[in-house]
């Protein structure tokens, strides 16, 4: 599936878990901050997302914002994101890129990047996987 087709689908699927008009959902609306998802909404995408791509979703999958150890330095300095875990998100988190201060990221400010484009990015990753690239 092309990105452009499979972000249209994602962002139907992110409408209709969400009860929202698919007019309200871009690729770049953040699932918690700008519609309004919460923990059972998310968990609802996903089944919704592995129902309509056939796909099955790993734990680890999510591993990048479920799994960051804050209390590490090596992830967390001085109440910031290092630039090394900054660097492992940006690949799943788009909205990084346009941080120009990425030495002042909290880990707050992770969870509202999270977008539909970052959901995307997981299933195209899935689908790769599949096709072991």
């Amino acid at each position: 599936m092309k990105k452009d087709q499979g972000l249209e689908t994602v962002c139907d699927i992110v409408a209709q878990c969400l009860a929202l008009e698919r007019d309200e959902v871009s690729p770049d609306a953040s699932l918690f901050a700008d519609l309004g998802a919460d923990s059972l909404d998310f968990l609802d995408l996903i089944f919704s997302l592995e129902e309509r791509f056939g796909l099955r979703f790993r734990d680890s999958e999510f591993d990048f914002v479920t799994r960051l150890d804050l209390t590490s330095p090596d992830v967390v300095r001085d109440g910031f994101l290092t630039n090394q875990t900054i660097e492992r998100l940006r690949p799943i988190l788009p909205a990084l890129n346009e941080i120009k201060a990425t030495d002042r990221v909290s880990p707050n400010q992770v969870f509202s990047m999270i977008t539909v484009h970052t959901l995307w990015i997981i299933v195209e990753r899935i689908f790769q996987r599949a096709r072991g690239c």
